[in-house]
């Protein structure tokens, strides 16, 4: 189990543009043996949408029998930092890039993720925009949990990537404003994951806060960790959250052997047929 702090995420943008011409098309000469590719990724953040704490990220552009990651800086709101990678020239690129945020001790907060493939590279340079957000999600479950009762919620990832992650999914959920987070793990096919939460019967009415994270995987980017995972936004509480009903009350009467409620003086009788 990862333990990380909160991670607030409204919405982020995160533009990552190749410089260069694209390949493909008529008037383009086929590439010649021996000569490379240049991949000039400009990183540009805008200050309104990519979160503040998204520090670092991965470029991976991968094909046939290419396979590079360069990890690089997010720069601050207004600036800007110029990646350059070379590979062979040919189709059926593609480039991935997931925005984190290191906390501490190997410990990594995915906070967006964009992905193009099908991309041709021809020699000199190239240009691509890869257009970077946080992932969507939806959640299917009950509008209101009685307590007392179990309640299954299924997440499913529909927009960004999902090719990064595995099939590791930590549960967080938090009773109330005032109870301490519970984790635990459930498995997910890379896009949907189910989780049950059994909330004890209560005497009041409260309120269940959860989130999701899918964790991703360290080696598609050539990386160890102690967890990196792509987190839902939260903060400071789990952004889903579904009121949670007090249990019913329950009255016991308990009758004597001549059918008299004890401790009352009024009595009832059994109509015809009833045992």
């Amino acid at each position: 189990m990862r333990k990380t702090l909160p991670v607030g995420l409204l919405g982020a943008g995160l533009f990552l543009t190749l410089a260069g011409a694209c390949g493909g098309g008529a008037g383009i000469t086929s590439p010649t043996p021996g000569t490379r590719s240049t991949v000039s990724l400009t990183i540009v953040r805008s200050a309104s949408l990519i979160p503040a704490n998204a520090d670092s990220a991965f470029v991976k552009v991968w094909g046939g029998a290419t396979d590079v990651v360069v990890p690089t800086a997010i720069p601050a709101p207004g600036a800007s930092n110029v990646v350059s990678i070379d590979v062979p020239p040919g189709s059926n690129y593609s480039i991935e890039i997931v925005a984190f945020h290191d906390i501490h001790d190997g410990i990594r907060v995915a906070l967006a993720g964009g992905e193009v493939s099908n991309l041709t590279f021809n020699p000199g340079t190239n240009s691509e925009t890869v257009p970077v957000a946080p992932w969507a999600f939806t959640v299917a479950g009950p509008d209101t949990i009685q307590s007392g009762v179990p309640a299954a919620y299924t997440w499913t990832v529909t927009e960004g990537p999902t090719d990064l992650f595995t099939t590791v999914v930590e549960v967080h959920s938090q009773l109330g404003l005032n109870m301490p987070d519970d984790h635990f793990n459930v498995t997910g096919n890379g896009t949907t994951a189910t989780a049950t939460f059994n909330v004890p019967a209560l005497a009041n009415d409260s309120t269940l806060y959860l989130a999701f994270s899918y964790f991703v995987d360290d080696s598609r980017f050539h990386t160890v960790s102690t967890s990196f995972a792509a987190d839902m936004p939260y903060a400071p509480l789990p952004p889903i959250a579904r009121p949670v009903k007090a249990a019913a009350a329950q009255v016991t009467i308990n009758f004597d052997e001549n059918r008299q409620r004890m401790g009352s003086s009024w009595s009832t009788r059994l109509g015809r047929g009833e045992r």
